[in-house]
This record gives structure tokens, sequence and C-alpha cells, in this order.
């Protein structure tokens, strides 16, 4: 009996299809496997099958090198927006 985690669905090959729906996007019980070049059911098992591990990590590290990026730049409106506050206080005292 094949394990039920090496199903398509959970395949580094696999992309699902999804159908346009009224607010959102409606994710297919079928998609594409990549290797065999054709559709295929989610719940389906293949010999090309393969772990997405390497897709996940590599989407991790991208996120966190963005959200770096987003914080140094939340760092720095935050210095002058507080630089301003410093200037306005300094103004009116005098």
């Amino acid at each position: 009996m094949e394990r039920k985690n090496k199903a398509c669905w959970n395949c580094g090959n696999y992309k699902a299809y999804y159908t346009k729906g009224l607010c959102h996007f409606d994710k297919l019980d079928c998609g594409l496997c990549r290797k065999k070049k054709e559709a295929v059911e989610k719940h389906g098992q293949c010999e090309f099958w393969r772990n997405n591990y390497t897709i996940r990590t590599f989407r991790e590290k991208v996120a966190k090198i963005k959200l770096n990026e987003i914080l140094d730049a939340l760092i720095e409106i935050r210095q002058i927006l507080f630089e301003g506050k410093e200037e306005n206080q300094i103004d009116t005292k005098t």
C-alpha cells in the first residue's frame, strides 16, 4: 500500500488547476503533472513523485529576505517621522 502523502497534490511536479469563482479562485480536484505533461487527479500517484521540500524552503527564504527589506524601509520611515516630530516640537518651543 502506498503512503497517502505521496499523492499528486503533495508532489513537487504537481500544479493545481483553478476556476474563477464569484469572489475568489476555486481549486479543482485535478492539475498538471509537469513531468508527465498531462492532467492528473490530485489523489493519483505515479513513479515521478518528488518531495516539494526544496520549493517550500526556497519560498521561505525569499519571504524572509523580502520581509527584512520591508522592515528596513519601515525603520527608515519611522526615523524620518520621528525626526520630523522632534523638529516640530523644537519649532513650537521657540
